[in-house]
């Protein structure tokens, strides 16, 4: 009797709860799957079945990662729908919703991986050259939608010596290099699309490192530098403070052909032995269209003068 009553009430209990359900719409179903079905570097298209009771659909985007609510980009009622004015090698979240004839929508089906084909591979620059170690630190921006990079290192001769294949949850990655020549790099992008790799065009720079100071002296109210030339160098520009960390400004632009120079003045003023300045040189690369210069981790005062070991940590 006992048992017969437990089931009576459970099977009451679920036809009350499927009831208040249907009547509160807590229970209305989403829209069918959402499928991306073309990628362009701008734009991406979708479609998804047709769904019973629709007049018409409502198409939503945003950027995967972003906290920004979802915009409304279109209205349409076929099972298709092309969204444009996208950025290049990003992942996007489409949401599309049903539209009822009363105007309501549904929740809607959300398809969290829209990707756009690459484009150009951006912010491709040289981060930092230590060297004291040979290593060469190169980075870019990230792509969201990038399965990976190919980055491809070339020596002075145009030899290529190494490529990095670096995944796409990264932008940067290092080399070990040689001191005193300028390399080439290349870096492009790759995203995968319905079995299919698009690449980015190539991005292009030009690595070196900062030029080591052997001389570092205020010599009757004058400034004498000497550095070590590096090989592919276009030109030098030479920076001064009475800080180490802050306060540098340019004091002089020297030809590639020279490996040192003499400053006669600091902000208007003639150098004193009896101060203490803070020097450092950036070597410069301007070759293929492209403005490069070197790091600028180093720096060297005019008490401990030059020489390899006798440098302190600018940054």
């Amino acid at each position: 009797m006992m048992k017969k009553f437990l089931k009576t009430s459970a099977l009451f209990l679920m036809v009350l709860f499927v009831g208040i359900c249907i009547g509160t719409g807590t229970m209305e179903a989403k829209a069918a799957v959402v499928t991306q079905t073309d990628a362009q570097k701008t734009s991406v298209t979708v479609t998804w079945p047709a769904e019973k009771d629709a007049v018409s659909y409502n198409v939503y985007i945003k950027e995967n990662g972003s906290d920004a609510e979802y915009d409304l980009v279109g209205n349409t009622g076929e099972l298709a729908y092309t969204i444009s004015g996208l950025k290049p090698a990003t992942k996007y979240s489409v949401n599309v919703k049903t539209v009822r004839a009363d105007g309501s929508e549904n929740y809607g089906s959300i398809l969290y991986k829209a990707v756009t084909i690459p484009d150009k591979l951006t912010g491709l620059k040289q981060e930092r050259w230590y060297y004291f170690i040979n290593e060469l630190d190169v980075q870019w921006d990230n792509q969201s939608a990038a399965d990976g990079f190919e980055v491809k290192l070339f020596d002075n001769k145009g030899k290529l010596k190494k490529t990095n294949k670096v995944g796409g949850y990264s932008s940067r990655t290092n080399f070990s290099v040689k001191n005193n020549v300028v390399y080439k790099v290349r870096a492009r992008s790759f995203t995968t699309f319905n079995g299919k790799k698009y690449y980015s065009s190539w991005g292009t720079i030009y690595c070196l490192n900062q030029p080591m100071l052997s001389k570092v002296k205020v010599s009757g109210n004058k400034l004498e530098l000497k550095w070590k030339k590096t090989n592919g160098a276009t030109q030098y520009k030479v920076y001064v403070s009475t800080k180490m960390k802050n306060g540098y400004k340019k004091v002089a632009t020297v030809s590639k052909n020279k490996s040192s120079c003499t400053v006669k003045k600091f902000n208007g003023k003639k150098f004193s032995s009896k101060k203490t300045y803070y020097v450092y040189v950036e070597a410069i690369c301007n070759k293929g269209g492209t403005k490069n210069t070197s790091s600028s981790l180093y720096c060297w005062n005019t008490k401990r003068g030059g020489g390899d070991s006798s440098w302190n940590h600018r940054k």
